[in-house]
């Protein structure tokens, strides 16, 4: 089984050429994040015509849509090759209910259930980050014998070592390297925030839900997904996006597809996961 998680930049007229993207990688799974009200019908057809014909997304049960505007017209969407169905938002308490999506897959050797996020950046949507951060992590932070996947753009980390560490956006990098979390950052709590996007990077890894990228590459694997664009000085690469997965779904390969944003397809790269359901870990 093959799950790709997609962060498109919000980018409508280039929609066909994303999606020939997909199609020629063969997901059996596809968790975009950055898609609008108006790419959503346009990536709808499309999922149909790759065989992905189960879809939702995030606007579709929206109760005023008047509020999609600004930073609160991104959302995202699930395409499945298997059939799905919506799960209650109820454990889930996030500010923004667009920037969230879970479903439950029925897939020919298993069931499980799938999160796909899109983390607003807190460079521009200050606490409302921390915020969704922290709802994503008391709904999943619970043992559960069910599966799960949790996917996205969560804008997040700022930095990894090969020791292990994760650096937060909480964090200043001092001159030696080492990371020190500022009492205070963005107006508030420089602990809660550095708390929020730990939390998932790393807290999750105990409710079985490890980053599958770090269980398979080890630390030393140095990809990114995402370069910030400056005109003066080279900026380094974030690792933005990320896909978190249940040991007994026995993922077997994570890669960044770097060529769709090289090709400017997105300014993001696709992370791409396979599992070997055939030769999954019961538990």
């Amino acid at each position: 089984m093959r799950l790709i998680s997609w962060n498109t930049n919000a980018r409508t007229r280039r929609v066909a050429h994303l999606v020939e993207f997909l199609r020629k990688r063969k997901p059996d799974l596809v968790a975009l994040q950055e898609v609008t009200p108006n790419s959503v019908p346009l990536f709808r057809e499309g999922f149909r015509e790759i065989g992905l014909p189960f879809i939702h997304d995030s606007f579709e049960s929206f109760r005023n849509p008047s509020l999609l505007k600004g930073p609160r017209r991104y959302g995202v969407m699930i395409a499945s090759r298997y059939p799905v169905g919506l799960i209650r938002r109820k454990n889930f308490r996030v500010p923004w209910k667009e920037k969230f999506l879970s479903v439950s897959i029925e897939g020919p050797e298993i069931s499980f259930d799938l999160h796909a996020a899109y983390i607003p950046p807190g460079s521009t949507n200050g606490w409302k980050k921390v915020e969704t951060l922290e709802g994503i992590y008391r709904g999943l932070s619970r043992k559960t014998k069910r599966p799960r996947i949790l996917c996205g753009d969560f804008n997040a980390p700022q930095e990894e070592y090969p020791s292990g560490e994760i650096v937060t956006w909480a964090q200043r990098i001092r001159s030696d390297g080492e990371a020190v979390t500022r009492k205070r950052f963005r107006n508030g709590d420089g602990a809660r925030w550095d708390a929020a996007e730990r939390n998932i990077m790393a807290g999750l890894g105990k409710y079985d839900l490890p980053d599958v990228y770090r269980a398979l590459r080890g630390w030393e694997a140095r990809d990114f997904s995402w370069y910030p664009i400056r005109k003066k000085t080279k900026a380094p690469g974030r690792r933005f996006d990320h896909i978190f997965a249940s040991d007994s779904l026995n993922a077997v390969r994570c890669r960044y597809l770097a060529a769709a944003r090289v090709n400017r397809l997105s300014d993001h790269s696709p992370i791409e996961a396979d599992f070997s359901l055939n030769d999954r870990i019961h538990v």
